[in-house]
């Protein structure tokens, strides 16, 4: 029974139905950034805005583990994977298809906190000579947010 329910509530998650907001100032970003360059932009900089987004972060790997199970078993542990899977025009449909999530204090010192502890340990990452800082921010990223 219980395994029952843990599937549905995997399920529901993966589906397109379950919608997670997106920060506002990530989709001012996007927004600007789309209209000054097409569709020809700097993955840098389209990554740099990704990972201050915890909200988008999740919804793409969601998007993606939903289109792994169907074509592929390549392991996605990093939003720049998740880019090259996508592509650019599919990645900003769901950027724009996304409702924006309202502010308030309370979530606002949770996402800061979530930046912060995820730029600190993406730069421990470099320090360290880690093959994958980028995974190491992302995955702090999501860890704080969950918590």
């Amino acid at each position: 029974m219980l395994n029952l329910k843990l599937q549905e509530i995997v399920n529901r998650l993966t589906e397109k139905q379950y919608d997670l907001p997106i920060l506002s100032e990530t989709f001012i970003k996007f927004e600007k950034l789309y209209k000054e360059k097409e569709l020809d932009q700097d993955i840098f900089e389209v990554l740099n805005i990704i990972l201050n987004d915890p909200l988008l972060s999740l919804k793409l790997l969601f998007k993606i583990s939903t289109k792994r199970r169907m074509a592929m078993e390549l392991e996605i542990n990093s939003m720049k994977k998740a880019l090259m899977i996508l592509g650019f025009k599919e990645f900003f449909e769901i950027v724009f298809n996304s409702s924006v999530m309202i502010r308030n204090e309370g979530f606002d010192i949770l996402i800061k906190r979530s930046q912060y502890a995820s730029e600190k340990a993406k730069r421990i990452a470099i320090e360290r000579n880690d093959v994958l800082p980028e995974e190491v921010q992302l995955t702090t990223l999501l860890a704080d947010l969950g918590e």
